[in-house]
């Protein structure tokens, strides 16, 4: 399956529906646009739209004219369209179009005399930043095809990476809080190794209900004599430490882990000892391209089988018409 990342070098994901790329060495950049638009479509179904500039904030006036003129057929590059098409588009264009302007400032704007995204395009951008801030001086900056905002990498790794999950109903077994803990380390784990760090600490805990008069909590940080990314050696540790938070007698209403101390593969630190190594499952592999190809179920670890009474209720849960046999609708003729 295509991402982002196929058509570009870099990018900037904005939101759920928002990303920059930076095209820097493609040619033909509205047929590039296009095949974005179409893989798309072809994978996830929904249409969009894509504006090319030489800055981001062209970039999204691009994005604009794309959704606003069907003739542009979703790809507007308005290195295509030419300087003076350009500037007409933006003679035509509210100042309230352009990104970071809002309604209020639109309208302080306009006391301006500031109404077109040309005329703020021609403003002086000293005049901008003294009158709101350095933001509008960057802005006008960007209309005229000066880069000034980069790309960022929003997404920083996280700091710590947590799974839990209420049960369907109360547990008093052991093996019940194993399971559920040996589910959430692998659901962890995976969020882990997306974004490609090890873990040093893990801390896993079960309470009962907060609402219950004998409330009990319990926790136990287990730390790593190597950073690991290996749900399969973090099981072993939730099965050698879970006597530390398990007590017998305890109606359970909840459990989880949380990963911390998470490091990239370029953590080297240094002790009396030489360097700490990681630990590497040779097995992982091989596991995850099963996964891929037959389903996140198709194999685990046997320990989350011994119980399923803290699975949660999902007797409310609306049907997978589209992606389990077994709820495929069925007429009556």
């Amino acid at each position: 399956m295509a991402t982002l990342k196929d058509f570009s070098i870099n990018q900037e994901i904005r939101s759920i529906d928002e990303a920059f790329l930076d095209l820097s060495g493609i040619p033909n950049l509205t047929q590039h646009g296009q095949q974005i638009r179409q893989k798309i479509k072809q994978y996830i179904g929904i249409p969009v739209c894509v504006g090319i500039g030489q800055t981001k904030v062209l970039a999204k006036f691009a994005n604009y004219l794309s959704k606003k003129y069907s003739a542009l057929n979703g790809v507007c590059n308005l290195e295509e369209l030419g300087e003076a098409r350009v500037n007409k588009a933006m003679q035509l264009t509210q100042v309230g179009e352009v990104w970071g302007v809002g309604r209020n400032l639109r309208r302080r704007l306009e006391d301006m005399q500031i109404k077109t995204i040309y005329d703020l395009k021609t403003a002086n951008p000293k005049q901008m930043k003294k009158a709101f801030s350095i933001v509008f001086e960057r802005i006008v900056h960007e209309l005229n095809q000066v880069q000034i905002l980069e790309l960022e990498n929003l997404f920083e790794p996280n700091h710590q990476i947590i799974s839990s999950r209420s049960f369907g109903q109360t547990i008093t077994t052991r093996d019940g809080i194993l399971a559920a803990l040996t589910y959430h380390v692998e659901q962890a784990s995976r969020k882990m190794r997306r974004q490609g760090l090890f873990a040093r600490n893990m801390l896993i805990f079960a309470n009962t209900s907060r609402f219950s008069r004998d409330y009990l909590s319990s926790s136990t940080n287990i730390v790593f004599p190597e950073p690991v990314d290996s749900f399969r050696y973090m099981s072993q540790a939730v099965t050698k430490y879970l006597d530390r938070i398990f007590k017998p007698g305890a109606h359970y209403k909840k459990a989880g882990v949380i990963l911390t101390g998470l490091v990239t593969a370029e953590y080297q630190p240094r002790d009396l000892f030489g360097n700490v190594t990681f630990s590497k499952d040779p097995l992982l592999p091989s596991i995850e391209n099963i996964k891929k190809r037959f389903g996140k179920s198709a194999i685990s670890l046997g320990s989350t089988k011994l119980s399923n009474d803290w699975h949660m209720q999902c007797n409310l849960m609306s049907k997978q018409y589209t992606t389990d046999i077994n709820n495929l609708l069925v007429v009556n003729c």
